[in-house]
């Protein structure tokens, strides 16, 4: 999926440099998350050998593939918007089908739903209001 991630940080570019940058900050945060579960996943704990860098450097290098196809791919601004948009409703499925049940599943919430909700909607209007 970090393929998938970087083409959205190109899509996202073409369609806006704000748009961009949001993306762009979005995805290098949950990339972080991705490295330390690539090594966690591969090593099983132990001490990562040469295999577990080499399954990290790719998993650093997919985003950067998938925003240069998107640089190659002759897309109009409103293309790229639409994928996108098509993007972002794929992201709002995932969480709605598997995330938001595995939360609301879990007997000891550290946080109610209803304020990592909120908190995370207040998080895009500040992001959104800063690029713009």
């Amino acid at each position: 999926h970090s393929f998938r991630d970087g083409m959205a940080i190109g899509l996202s570019y073409a369609a806006s440099r704000p748009a961009g940058y949001i993306v762009a900050a979005g995805i290098a945060a949950h990339d972080i998350g991705d490295g330390v579960n690539t090594i966690l996943l591969s090593t099983r704990g132990h001490k990562p050998g040469r295999f577990d860098y080499l399954l990290l450097a790719a998993d650093c290098l997919a985003p950067l593939a998938g925003g240069l196809l998107t640089a190659w791919l002759p897309l109009s601004t409103s293309s790229s918007a639409a994928l996108l948009a098509i993007t972002a409703g794929f992201f709002l499925h995932m969480i709605a089908d598997e995330l938001l049940p595995q939360l609301r599943a879990d007997s000891t919430p550290r946080i109610p739903l209803a304020m990592a909700v909120a908190g995370g909607a207040l998080l895009i209007f500040v992001a959104t209001r800063l690029a713009s």
